[in-house]
C-alpha cells in the first residue's frame, strides 16, 4: 500500500484562539429556527450579477483578516464600515440593524446564538441604497433586505460592522480565497443552462502553484450553503463543513471525546481568552486526521463544544495556509499551495 498523501501546513503559524460566526450563531450565520421561511427568502433573491450596478466576469476584493473573519471594507450611502464575506450566511447580504438604520417590515425567523444572544431576523421593504464594496464596486438598490442586530460580534470584528456578504452572492462565482495575499478573486459562472463552466473564466493558479487537495463536497443547507464531506480522525468518521465564517470549531459526543484523547487522536486544553475578551471555553488539537485520502497536519486552537453529533468545522485555521477555490456549481474546493 502506498504511504498516505500529507498535506502539510504552508506558511507561518499562528497561535490565535478565535470563536467565529458559525460557533456563535449554530453551523453558519442564520439561526436554525424558522429555516423554512429563512430558506425562501434566500432562493427568492436575484442572481448575483443582477445586483451589480456595471456587472464584471471578473473582480478582486482586499480584506482584512481580524480573529480570522474576512471583512471587506463597504460603505452603504454616508455609513462606512466593514462586512464579513461569510459562506454560512444564505442570503447575498445580512445587514446588522445595530449599526444600519432598517425598519422591521418583515418578521422572517428567530433563534438563539450559540454564545446566548437571542437573534431575531427582520426584513426591510425599501431598498437599501449606495452599497459600494473595497475598489469600487457598486450595487444597484437592493430590495426587501435581511437584517438583524448583530452589536453583539462588534467588538469581535468591527465597531462598524454592516453585516455579511453571503453565498447567496457568492454562489453564481467561482471563487479564490488567498489569506496570505488577503485577496478574494471572484469569476462569474456562466447560467446553469449553459452547460459546463468556460475555462477562460475559472480561476487559474499561478504558474507553479500546486494542487494539493479536490476536496468533493454535498451542498447542505439553506440554498446550499454549507459543503459537507467526511472526516477521518484515527479510525473514527467526523462530519466536516467548511465555512469562511467559522475560524475552527469541533463538536463531539461526549463518548466520541473520550474514545478520541483514549487514542491520543484528541487533546482538550482550557482556554481562557477568545476574541480578545475573558472567556472561559475548551481549545482542540488534533492530529491524524484524513480528507479524502489526504493525511492533513495536526490542528490547533478549535474551539470545542460537546453536542448531539460529531461535527468538524474547516475555516480560518485551516485555509490560512493555502489559496482555496470554491465551486459550488461543481461541488468542488480545490486547495492549492500559496
Amino acid at each position: 500500500m502506498a504511504p498516505p498523501r500529507t498535506l502539510v501546513q504552508a506558511g507561518t503559524r499562528r497561535n490565535l484562539l478565535m470563536g467565529g460566526a458559525a460557533m456563535l450563531l449554530g453551523h453558519g450565520s442564520v439561526p436554525a429556527a424558522s429555516t423554512a421561511r429563512v430558506a425562501a427568502g434566500a432562493t427568492s433573491s436575484p442572481e448575483s450579477a443582477s445586483l451589480l450596478l456595471r456587472p464584471q466576469a471578473r473582480f478582486s476584493l482586499p480584506f482584512h483578516l481580524v480573529n480570522g473573519y474576512i471583512l471587506i471594507d463597504a460603505r452603504i450611502g454616508a455609513q462606512a464600515g466593514r462586512l464579513m464575506f461569510d459562506t454560512g450566511t444564505p442570503f447575498p447580504f445580512l445587514f446588522n440593524r445595530h449599526v444600519l438604520a432598517l425598519a422591521k417590515d418583515q418578521y422572517l425567523a428567530q433563534g438563539q446564538a450559540a454564545s446566548g444572544q437571542k437573534l431575531v431576523l427582520y426584513r426591510q421593504k425599501a431598498a437599501v441604497r449606495g452599497l459600494v464594496l473595497s475598489g469600487g464596486l457598486a450595487f444597484k438598490p437592493l430590495q426587501g433586505q435581511p437584517h438583524a442586530d448583530f452589536g453583539f460580534l462588534e467588538r469581535a470584528i468591527s465597531r462598524q460592522f454592516l453585516g455579511m456578504l453571503g453565498h447567496g452572492f457568492s454562489r453564481d462565482y467561482e471563487f479564490a480565497i488567498d489569506y496570505q495575499q488577503q485577496r478574494l478573486d471572484f469569476h462569474a459562472l456562466p447560467p446553469a443552462n449553459e452547460g459546463s463552466d468556460p475555462a477562460d473564466l475559472l480561476y487559474q493558479a499561478d504558474p507553479g502553484a500546486r494542487q494539493l487537495l479536490v476536496l468533493d463536497f454535498q451542498p447542505t443547507g439553506s440554498g446550499g450553503k454549507m459543503p459537507e464531506f467526511e472526516l477521518q480522525l484515527g479510525e473514527q468518521v467526523l462530519q466536516g463543513f467548511a465555512d469562511t465564517g467559522n475560524p475552527g470549531s469541533l463538536e463531539l459526543r461526549p463518548e466520541m471525546r473520550q474514545r478520541l484523547e483514549d487514542r491520543g487522536v484528541l487533546r482538550v486544553q482550557p482556554g481562557i481568552f477568545l476574541n480578545g475578551e475573558a472567556q472561559s471555553y475548551l481549545r482542540a488539537s488534533v492530529r491524524g486526521l484524513r480528507l479524502q485520502g489526504v493525511e492533513l497536519a495536526p490542528m490547533h486552537n478549535l474551539v470545542l463544544r460537546m453536542g448531539a453529533s460529531n461535527r468538524m468545522g474547516l475555516g480560518y485555521h485551516f485555509f490560512k495556509n493555502y489559496v482555496s477555490v470554491w465551486n459550488y456549481r461543481r461541488q468542488q474546493i480545490r486547495i492549492y499551495e500559496p
